[in-house]
């Protein structure tokens, strides 16, 4: 929701969502995220520009050349998201390979802020994953202790940790004229 809300308010209206796969929770939940954010800002994504992808730099690859190969003429997106880095990577070198220039012609961001998306200083959302990793063993913990005790667990359902917006060399602006998918 975040990175979408920065793209959007960077100017940029034709945000391709490449997504994880289908029955993904995290997937899911991101794509909501990005619809979200398109509709606090009062616009609707254009159609057909959230696209499932395998969870690999191969995913991403394949996913925008499939979907840029049925839309040769139409407009080129503005900007990229990608469910995670290593998808938006993929979509990084596949614009390249076209001779497209990131974040010239079209901005690419991802999620997670790995090794990899450091290493090519991708713009991406960064997740607490230390604390991510010590709630999640306190929870196992706390169920453990109910279940051997007989009890319900008593903890939460659902625990929300704020993110971080990582900017990177691959996100700017939408350059002012409108480029067609060759």
């Amino acid at each position: 929701y975040e990175m979408v809300r920065r793209m959007i308010a960077l100017g940029h209206r034709r945000i391709l969502h490449v997504a994880g796969p289908a029955g993904m929770a995290g997937a899911d939940r991101r794509i909501e995220g990005y619809l979200r954010a398109h509709a606090a800002a009062g616009l609707k994504p254009a159609p057909g520009h959230v696209v499932r992808a395998e969870v690999s730099v191969d995913g991403g690859r394949e996913a925008i050349q499939e979907w840029l190969g049925r839309r040769r003429g139409r407009a080129l997106p503005q900007a990229v998201f990608g469910f995670n880095d290593a998808i938006a990577i993929g979509c990084v070198e596949t614009l390249r390979s076209r001779g497209l220039r990131v974040p010239d012609d079209v901005s690419v961001v991802g999620y997670d802020h790995n090794l990899m998306a450091r290493a090519v200083q991708l713009s991406t959302v960064r997740q607490p994953l230390h604390e991510m990793g010590r709630l999640a063993v306190e929870v196992l913990v706390q169920r453990i202790d109910a279940l051997r005790l007989g009890e319900p667990y008593a903890g939460p359902a659902n625990i929300v940790l704020p993110t971080e917006l990582i900017p990177g060399t691959t996100l700017a602006a939408p350059r002012r004229t409108r480029l067609t998918i060759a």
